[in-house]
């Protein structure tokens, strides 16, 4: 993110979640271009609080 001060995430549709578990796409690059990298989120809660985050890069495109 340091290299890329102006780049942007921005989720990849809504929010899921099942029971402890939950779920966000997300898209990250620069704004009003077509994202750079895609992945997802994957959290799991205890309490309230995020006991685990994974962090899943399913595409990297070179920038437009």
């Amino acid at each position: 993110m340091a290299e890329n001060p102006d780049w942007v995430f921005r989720p990849a549709g809504p929010a899921s979640g099942l029971d402890d578990i939950g779920h966000l796409g997300f898209q990250y690059g620069p704004p009003e271009k077509p994202a750079v990298v895609s992945g997802m989120d994957i959290a799991r809660v205890e309490d309230g609080r995020i006991a685990e985050l994974y962090t899943l890069v399913t595409e990297i495109r070179p920038p437009s």
